[in-house]
This record gives structure tokens, sequence and C-alpha cells, in this order.
């Protein structure tokens, strides 16, 4: 977590005005891991996406995003990823999606970020792409 705050000049900009108790102006605010929950409980996400057990693919991941009011080039910014690969992700788009090794890291940071279970959302949307044709050798 330090390293993602000292490391992203805006979260460092941010926290340094927090040390010296100051406000920070409203541009540093985006996509800050103090807005949004740690990990989100099965009430929440029942909530957002009306079930209890739900396959998270790529719709199911941006309805969670906008939930939580996360912009997705924020959200490109802040995981270190180009924000068409995170389309790319939302929109299950098959053809635009990256090596197998390089999209588990991917989905498993955009997880984390929104505050799900990591290893959980690897296997669902895999498995969901997977039934689209996206090759998994």
């Amino acid at each position: 977590e330090a390293y993602q705050v000292l490391s992203n000049p805006r979260r460092r900009q941010h926290y340094d005005l927090s040390l010296r108790g100051e406000a920070p102006p409203e541009e540093i605010s985006p996509a800050r891991a103090d807005r949004r929950p740690q990990r989100l409980n099965a009430e929440e996400i029942h909530d957002m996406l009306g079930t209890d057990q739900p396959a998270y693919s790529g719709g199911n991941l941006r309805t969670i995003r906008e939930f939580l009011s996360l912009d997705l080039k924020d959200v490109a910014e802040e995981i270190k990823l180009r924000r068409g690969i995170l389309q790319a992700i939302e929109e299950e788009n098959v053809a635009a999606l990256p090596a197998l090794v390089y999209l588990k890291g991917f989905v498993k940071a955009y997880a984390k970020c929104l505050g799900l279970d990591p290893e959980r959302v690897v296997a669902d949307y895999l498995e969901g792409i997977a039934r689209q044709g996206y090759s998994m050798s």
C-alpha cells in the first residue's frame, strides 16, 4: 500500500497534505483506496448485482466499478494498466485480451482495486471468457 501511495504523484500529494493537516484539492480524490471498502461484503455485492452468488464477468466488474464511483481512467492509472486493456476486460472482448498469463494478473489487480476476492474473480472471469472462445493455452 505504501508503494502505491508513494509511487503515484497524485496519491503522494494527498498523503503529504494529510500529514500537514490540510484538505486535498478535489482533483486528487477519484480512485482512492480510502474511498472504497477494503473488501466488499456479500450484501453489498448482492445489492449491486442482484444475486447472492455472482459470477464475475466483465460486465459485473464494470457494474461494481461504477457503483463505487470509480472512473476507468483512474483505475487504470492506479493499477498501472492501459485503459484499453481494462475496457477489453470489462467488454470481454476476446480478440483484444492479452495472453492468459498476463490476463490473470490484470484481472487479479483489477479485482483487488475493486475490493473483491481476487482468486474468485479470476476463476469466474476465465471460465466465462473460455465459453466465448478465449484460448486457455
